[in-house]
């Protein structure tokens, strides 16, 4: 029986500014992180870069963000059961523009 326990993971800019912030399982079997829940990456300034939704290693749902502020672009991986070796791919995604504006949905 494989145990978990929750570890959150920060990591910082050599500035001491946050870098990343999220939360991993820790396999004790393979001693492994495995990205789970919501990890979030932040440009030095402090605001949002990227926010994503892991469930067991696997990107669920991203969001991805301009220096400004704005989105940039939204998606949603495939889901559904892990019968292959290789990255994720997103299904759904809405890309906008530096002004917030929706560009293209896909």
């Amino acid at each position: 029986m494989q145990k978990f326990c929750i570890k959150k993971l920060i990591q910082n800019y050599p500035s001491g500014s946050l870098k990343y912030e999220g939360f991993a399982k820790i396999d004790s079997k393979v001693n492994e992180l495995i990205p789970c829940g919501q990890g979030i990456k932040f440009y030095e300034d402090g605001k949002k870069k990227l926010e994503e939704n892991f469930a067991d290693w696997f990107i669920v749902t991203g969001t991805e963000y301009y220096k400004n502020g704005n989105i940039k672009f939204i998606r949603d991986y495939n889901k559904g059961r892990r019968n292959y070796y290789g990255p994720s791919y997103f299904v759904f995604g809405r890309l906008f523009n530096e002004k917030g504006e929706l560009w293209h949905e896909m």
